[in-house]
């Protein structure tokens, strides 16, 4: 292969990889005790919620028979 075609495609592709780079950021938080409590209690609830959804459609399988769709689980999350 021409040399100059080979740094012209490791060029390219260097071009190409480099385009898809991301930029990160790192924050630091220094929160309030208070918070705290509320990003706890949030991740509480959140997490409560994501493992009920298994039991539940479980649940509806056993005891009705019918699958719930993604669609049925969204409209049972309060707003």
């Amino acid at each position: 292969m021409n040399r100059n075609l080979t740094y012209a495609l490791n060029h390219l592709h260097y071009i190409c990889i480099k385009d898809i780079v991301l930029k990160a950021s790192k924050f630091r938080l220094y929160p309030t005790k208070s918070q705290i409590a509320t990003m706890e209690r949030t991740q509480d609830v959140c997490r409560w919620t994501y493992n009920q959804t298994p039991t539940y459609r479980k649940n509806a399988w056993e005891k009705e028979g019918k699958s719930i769709s993604k669609y049925e689980m969204h409209n049972y999350l309060p707003r």
